[in-house]
């Protein structure tokens, strides 16, 4: 007779109502955090993507040719007859399209084409990139250029002074491939 009953029965669906209520509220409820801190966690991965993609796109332009300027013997600014010999190349930027066409393409500087094409292209500004790294080698001292970090320094006023002599044509880099101090 107790298993008759209506009451008893009852019970039973009430607590699996409430069993499944409880559990669809839990898994909305997971959902909706989930779904909410998911956006945040993407734009923000986005945004890094854009601010990476943006700082390649800006700060690292392709390379160009490499022009040797050539060999300079300064007097250095220290007291008594201190010389610096180097020999002094340059990483310049890649040229534009219409450049590239008009030349035959944007090479590294590995041919005789392209290394006289370069060549051709600097002659006009030689003395102005000569004039520069002169004035630039004798202001130098041993101290500051056997300083830590001294000729990266060098290199970088080197650049610096460099891209401002001539505008249009950019310094990438500045390479020492022969570098005494007497």
């Amino acid at each position: 007779m107790a298993n008759n009953q209506p009451g008893g029965n009852g019970l039973n669906i009430k607590l699996v109502v409430l069993a499944v209520v409880i559990a669809v509220i839990s898994g909305v409820s997971s959902f909706v955090a989930i779904r909410l801190a998911m956006p945040q966690q993407i734009i923000v991965e986005k945004h890094i993507q854009e601010v990476e993609g943006k700082k390649a796109e800006s700060h690292e332009p392709e390379l160009g040719p490499v022009y040797p300027v050539g060999e300079f013997i300064v007097n250095l600014s220290d007291p008594g007859r201190r010389y610096l010999k180097t020999t002094v190349v340059l990483q310049m930027t890649a040229p534009s399209d219409s450049h590239k066409s008009e030349k035959g393409g944007g090479s590294h500087g590995g041919g005789d084409d392209s290394s006289a094409a370069i060549k051709a292209e600097m002659a006009p500004f030689e003395p102005l990139y000569k004039d520069a790294i002169i004035t630039t080698l004798a202001r130098q001292t041993v101290a500051t250029i056997n300083a830590p970090g001294g000729r990266n320094t060098l290199k970088e006023e080197l650049k610096t002074v460099l891209n401002q002599r001539v505008p249009g044509k950019t310094v990438m880099d500045v390479y020492f491939t022969d570098f005494v101090i007497q």
